[in-house]
């Protein structure tokens, strides 16, 4: 089957390295990749941390990041470009050389400090952020805490962030966000300055959790994937907020630490009908291309479902006519994608939904004791026994499924694979959760590269 080849925005994200993955390069990653922009990457810094505690801070050779700039530029010329953390002079400097070449807005995240308030920037380099590339950036995004910093102002009221605002405008810098979630009180401000003097303020109500990590970098990250897809500042900084706001509603615990914003959360959160069906198909296609991947076939066959945000019914659920089928070491689908076609892998989801809706899309595969070892090694695992479903659940059509993950999640509320090792008449299943088709595709392949290799 030939495949179209289209264009796609690409966003650059000049940041550190995040081992914990929620914020810094590894966070605009995530947060690009939910917006439908393609992310580059350049990496200044490799912490090491956690959700707890940054443990240290290694900042590459200047040299280094100003060849990664200069590598991307020169071949994938992006359509914009995020600063984040930049930890010394030498490194700002030669930043801001290489990004002479770059023909596309630039918005610099002013990273001072973590969540955990460890010193991300060497104190006597934060003059030199702002005086050295402010100047050739679109838009600067601190927080209260880094524009109190930048101005040299105390900032207490909405008057003071606009007086702050136009203090670091007078610095160099063209436009100005502050972001308002680390002031104080119940209501959260953010506030834009522009550089022909109008101002916009965004309010909204403050989520009470406190320390989340990552958010500012989705906020940011957000901006440039908006402004990447050629939207306006002014309707870039609406459509970030309201993004960044419905992450933060959505936090999820990974750690002992701090709540961690989940970007990828919301990539499908109000898809319609037509995009499920368009995602699951594009999914369908890849699936076809895997070689091997007809090995993970069971004999009763597969099938990928995607829901829709909210379902309670199978009706809701996309998924193949028919089944996913062996036919050699291929997998082939017998049909295209409609909805209420599956009744099994449909069924899981909704199971999955009811307990937690961060997995809306799941295929089932074969269970056998490879790939328990290999989804243990990788992936958040549960189960369940058939033999222990309740008579009165068995004697009802398709609660079986339903009871099983129910039952598995109780044991491992955050499960990415389920199976069950059958019974008399009913083969051994592994279901793979994923937040979309190709969150699952993905987890397949890892599962098929391993088995190929045992």
């Amino acid at each position: 089957m030939s495949k179209s080849i289209h264009l796609r925005e690409v966003a650059l994200t000049i940041a550190g390295s995040d081992s914990s993955a929620a914020a810094g390069v590894q966070g605009d990653i995530k947060t690009f990749s939910a917006l439908g922009v393609y992310a580059c990457t350049v990496i200044t810094a490799i912490t090491a941390q956690n959700t707890r505690e940054i443990t240290s801070v290694t900042a590459l050779d200047s040299k280094v990041i100003s060849q990664q700039i200069s590598c991307i530029l020169h071949d994938i010329p992006p359509n914009a470009i995020k600063i984040g953390m930049i930890h010394n002079i030498s490194a700002i400097k030669a930043a801001a050389n290489a990004l002479r070449l770059a023909k596309c807005s630039i918005i610099l995240d002013p990273i001072l400090y973590s969540t955990s308030k460890v010193r991300l920037i060497e104190e006597e380099a934060i003059d030199s952020l702002i005086s050295t590339l402010a100047p050739v950036c679109h838009v600067i995004t601190p927080n209260i805490d880094e524009a109190e910093r930048i101005s040299g102002q105390r900032i207490k009221t909405q008057e003071d962030i606009s007086k702050a605002a136009r203090s670091i405008q007078k610095l160099g810098a063209r436009n100005i966000i502050i972001k308002g979630g680390h002031s104080s009180g119940k209501i959260s401000t953010d506030y834009l300055l522009q550089e022909d003097g109008e101002a916009f303020r965004i309010s909204s109500q403050k989520i009470q959790i406190k320390d989340i990590h990552g958010s500012g970098c989705n906020f940011s990250a957000a901006l440039t994937a908006f402004i990447a897809q050629k939207f306006s500042l002014r309707e870039s900084f609406e459509l970030a907020n309201r993004w960044s706001h419905k992450s933060i509603q959505n936090v999820s615990r990974i750690g002992k630490g701090w709540p961690i914003t989940d970007p990828l959360f919301s990539i499908f959160e109000n898809a319609s009908r037509f995009d499920i069906l368009k995602k699951t198909q594009e999914a369908v296609d890849y699936i076809e291309s895997i070689d091997g991947l007809g090995l993970l076939i069971p004999e009763t066959q597969s099938n990928i479902v995607f829901a829709l945000k909210g379902s309670e019914r199978i009706g809701d659920v996309a998924g193949v006519k028919g089944r996913i089928v062996r036919i050699g070491d291929r997998a082939r689908a017998s049909s295209c994608v409609q909805f209420g076609s599956s009744s099994h892998v449909a069924n899981a989801v909704l199971a999955y939904n009811a307990h937690n809706s961060k997995f809306r899309s799941a295929i089932n595969i074969k269970f056998d004791h490879k790939i328990k070892a290999i989804c243990h090694s990788r992936f958040m695992v549960s189960r369940y026994d058939r033999s222990n479903e309740p008579p009165d659940t068995r004697a009802q059509e398709g609660r079986t499924i339903l009871w099983g993950v129910t039952k598995a999640l109780r044991q491992n509320p955050d499960a990415d694979v389920i199976y069950h090792t059958g019974e008399v008449g009913k083969e051994a299943m592994t279901l793979v959760f994923g937040y979309e088709p190709f969150d699952v595709v993905n987890k397949l392949k890892i599962i098929l590269k391993e088995y190929l290799l045992k």
